[in-house]
């Protein structure tokens, strides 16, 4: 999974995903291609946010991690884990 810092409205910071190995473990998060994760566990998006991501969601793998995501134009708050 690649994750791009992508500018939103005002001053907000998005990170958009990409996979570049669909059969990754980190493809089976829940995320999609395409999505843009504004929130992490209440937390906005910010570059030290985006540096920590993949690390956050292997530490969730049991409980999974509450992310809030711009997904084809509509804000959907999702439960990521790794091996869901």
């Amino acid at each position: 999974m690649v994750l791009h810092l992508v500018p939103l409205e005002g001053s907000r910071t998005g990170c958009k995903v990409e996979f570049r190995t669909p059969e990754n473990g980190l493809a089976r998060t829940g995320l999609k291609e395409g999505d843009v994760i504004l929130q992490v566990a209440g937390e906005e998006m910010s570059p030290r946010l985006a540096l920590r991501l993949v690390q956050l969601l292997e530490e969730a793998s049991l409980t999974g991690l509450d992310l809030a995501i711009l997904r084809d134009g509509t804000t959907v708050h999702v439960s990521a884990r790794i091996g869901q």
